[in-house]
Order: structure tokens, then C-alpha cells, then sequence
């Protein structure tokens, strides 16, 4: 992410300022000159900044007093303070008063431009992060698939496609989103109202799929008891059958057959049963290549092929994440029953440095991984599991891994019994008692409902 601001560069000394000046504006930042702290507040009345990189000892007010000033007027500037003094206590007094960084006289321009680009990564995280939480209050809850410019030629198509009754088939690699989609589509139609039915193909065995699809007559076979099949449930509404590149040729004859006469017959029966509906495909085989190599039916993919929607993997679009993120944060806290507010600008771009061979599933396994075994109301980057089995397993002693080994076991047992203590305790094979012991010396408590 290469994020561009508006830098003010504050230094009583003009060969010092206007080098480090110079650098910045090649970086290609905006870039502003101040010659003490007192001219340093008057251009930030006048004009706001990102990031203001101030001397700490300047002649009359010094860098800690503009700190400190700034923090008052200007709280969303990020301060970045250089000494050639350096010490301890230096750098702890000026970041116990706000400075976001320090940097040692004499510079070294690429470390400074390293530490811009930082704060300003992080300014641009944490923006993006408060402009989602508001937009995801406003949709209800709802997750967006995200903003980068392929999410948002997907979300156009979407818009216009929706509203008519087209077959529509969603492509895309496992975890990128497609059910999402299919879900959208139907919520935004005209058929919202009607039902929506989701058949997962790729679960279903082929003994069973005519009489799950079609539905079966009382003793079409053994234990026959006489059911409405899924076809027929949709009718009216909306069907989704998801992963239907799973398929056998004989299963997608059958579907062609019931897509085309809108009319299924149920197993044993002799009477077609009326089954119209919209229907939306979805699957993350390549099914030109699937029908090139007769896996396929030609026919069925062009019924099918009529509007085709292709997600991207998330590593292509990685300006969505956070986004995403605080999407699957809000709606993990309801089913975990945590209090996480937000995800650290930190452990986001160690997100965004991952390749997500898994896309949003994956993104939501490692979330879910974090808050389940983390301890507090923000994601850290500690608390991620990328790359690695087992976070920080080599940093900490054994007495240490038992101990967060236990925290999280004992926390998933109380998740999984909805938080009751005597349940759980029976799962885990102790007393309630014990288990009472063990949440209190582990700091495990119930989250607020």
C-alpha cells in the first residue's frame, strides 16, 4: 500500500528542514516548512496535515510543547519527533505525550521516509476502518463483498441483473464469496419475498439426489414415506444450487431436463409436478474446460451460462480487507459471544501481506482462531495464526503454551454449551467447581450479551 499525505516539517535548522523536505516530496508527499513551533501551529490552522515531523529541541517552545499542542487541537495528526539527544527517557517522555514515533539526529532519509509511509498506512487503516464500521451500521449487518474496483464492476452487475428473472451462474475460486452473492441477488429481486432455496450439490450423494431434488411418492422405494423435493419447495421463488460443477452427466441430464419443462417428477410418480423458479448456479470449476474435456454438458452450461458473474480471489483485491475484517468482526462477536471492537492497523497489514490461498473463508477461520484464544477487545498481531501452526509456540516456555493451550480449550468448551458453566464442565470431563477455578485463575470471563 503506497499512501501518500500532507507532511509538516518542523526544525530551527533551514539545511535540515529543507533536505528532509526535499526527500519527502520526491517520495511524492505534500510537504509544508516550518521554521519553529510557533509558525509550525500557524500553518496547521490554516491548512491540516497528516504527519508533522518536529525537532524535540527548537529555541523557545520545543518539540514536546508542540506535541502537546497539536495533540489538543489537531488529535488526527500523527507526530513524529527527531532529537539528536537520545536516550530512554527521551523517547518515553515523548511518546507518553502523544508522539506516534521518534527518529535519531543524524537522519537516515530512508528511515525516515519508512516511518512516514508507516503512520500514514496506519492513518489510512484506521480511516478506512471507521468508514465501515458506520456503513456497515447503516446496511443492517449485512457483509459487502468489498469496494476495489473488481468487487465493484461485480456489485454493478449485481445491481443490474437482480431485478430481472435471467439465470445467473457465479464463478470464482472455493471461499471467494459466491453464496454471499447468490444471497444478494435474491434479497435485491422481485421474488425477495418468496422462497429461497439452497442446494449444496457437492453434498449431496448421487443415491440420493433425484429424490432430494424432485421429491419421491409414499413407496417409491424402501421407507419411502413421501416427500416435496427441493425444485418444488422453490417454486415461485429462487433456487441456488451451489457446486454444480460436481455433477455427474447422468444427475446433469436430469437437472436440464426439470430446468427447460419447469415440471419435475418425483420418484415412483407418474404425474409431473409444477417447479418454476429463478435460478442461480454457482461453482469453482472452469466449466469451458470442463465441457471441452466431456465433463460437462454443452447444453447445460449454456441454460446456465446466460449471465456470469466472476469472483475475484481475495489476494487480488486486498484493498477489501479491511472491510471485510470488521465485517466478519461484528458478525463473529454476535455467534461467539465476544466484545471485539476492531482490528489493530498492525495485525491489518500483516492481513494484507497474506496471500489468502483459502479468500474470505479463510479470512474468517483465522478471526474467529484470534478471538476465540485472544484476550482482548482488539485483534493484535500476536494473536494471528498466519503462517505458522501455532502462534508465538517457539517465544514461550512450556509452562506459558499449557497455559494459553488450556485458556483456549476451555473457552471454545464454554462457546460450544452457549456459556453454560455446568454443560461445559461435563464436556471437559471436570467438576463445575474446578471449572469455576480454572476460568478465574485463566482470567476467562462471560462476555456481556
Amino acid at each position: 500500500m503506497n499512501v501518500k499525505g500532507a507532511v509538516l516539517v518542523v526544525d530551527d535548522e533551514r539545511a535540515i528542514r529543507e533536505e528532509i523536505g526535499e526527500a519527502l516530496e520526491e517520495a511524492g508527499h505534500e510537504v509544508r516548512l516550518a521554521r519553529n513551533a510557533e509558525q509550525a501551529l500557524a500553518l496547521l490552522r490554516e491548512a491540516p496535515a497528516d504527519v508533522l515531523l518536529s525537532d524535540l529541541r527548537m529555541p523557545g517552545m520545543d518539540g514536546v510543547a508542540l506535541l502537546k499542542e497539536v495533540r489538543r487541537e489537531r488529535p488526527e495528526v500523527s507526530v513524529l519527533l527527531m532529537t539528536a539527544f537520545a536516550s530512554v527517557e527521551t523517547a518515553v517522555d515523548a511518546l507518553k505525550a502523544g508522539a506516534s514515533d521518534y527518529l535519531l539526529k543524524p537522519l537516515v532519509i530512508d528511515e525516515l521516509l519508512t516511518k512516514v509511509a508507516h503512520l500514514l498506512t496506519f492513518q489510512h487503516l484506521s480511516r478506512e476502518n471507521r468508514r465501515l464500521k458506520e456503513e456497515l451500521l447503516r446496511s443492517g449487518g449485512e457483509c459487502h463483498v468489498g469496494a476495489s474496483p473488481a468487487m465493484t464492476e461485480v456489485a454493478r452487475t449485481v445491481a443490474r441483473v437482480a431485478p430481472t428473472r435471467s439465470t445467473v451462474l457465479i464463478t470464482g475460486e472455493s471461499g471467494t464469496g459466491k453464496d454471499v452473492v447468490a444471497k444478494t441477488l435474491h434479497r435485491l429481486s422481485q421474488l425477495s419475498d418468496k422462497p429461497y432455496v439452497v442446494v449444496d450439490l457437492g453434498a449431496i450423494p448421487e443415491a440420493l439426489l433425484e429424490s432430494l431434488l424432485f421429491g419421491s411418492v409414499k413407496g417409491a422405494f424402501t421407507g419411502a414415506a413421501g416427500r416435496k423435493g427441493l425444485f418444488q419447495s422453490a417454486d415461485g421463488g429462487t433456487l441456488f444450487l451451489d457446486e454444480i460443477g460436481n455433477l455427474s452427466l447422468e444427475a446433469q441430464a436430469k437437472l436440464l431436463r426439470a430446468i427447460e419443462s419447469g415440471e419435475v417428477l418425483p420418484v415412483g410418480g407418474t404425474q409431473p409436478v409444477r417447479a418454476k423458479f429463478r435460478l442461480l448456479a454457482a461453482t469453482n470449476r472452469d466449466l469451458e474446460k470442463a465441457v471441452e474435456a466431456g465433463e460437462f454438458r454443452q447444453d447445460l452450461y449454456y441454460r446456465l451460462n446466460v449471465v456470469q458473474l466472476q469472483l475475484p480471489p481475495l489476494r487480488d483485491r486486498r484493498e477489501d480487507l479491511p472491510g471485510l475484517a470488521q465485517c466478519l468482526l461484528t458478525k463473529l462477536n454476535a455467534s461467539l459471544r465476544t466484545n471485539y471492537s476492531e482490528v489493530d492497523p498492525e495485525a491489518l497489514l500483516q492481513l494484507m501481506g497474506h496471500d489468502w490461498p483459502g479468500n474470505v473463508r479463510e479470512l474468517q477461520n483465522v478471526l474467529e482462531r484470534a478471538m476465540v484464544l485472544g484476550d482482548g477487545m482488539t485483534i493484535r498481531p500476536e494473536d494471528l495464526p498466519l503462517g505458522k501452526e501455532e502462534p508465538d509456540a517457539v517465544d514461550m516456555d512450556l509452562r506459558r503454551a499449557v497455559r494459553r493451550f488450556e485458556r483456549g480449550h476451555i473457552q471454545r468448551a464454554l462457546i460450544a454449551e452457549g456459556w453454560s458453566r455446568k454443560d461445559a464442565a461435563r464436556s471437559l470431563g471436570i467438576s463445575t467447581t474446578s471449572l469455576w477455578r480454572r476460568m478465574t485463575e485463566l482470567g476467562i470471563e462471560e462476555p456481556s450479551a
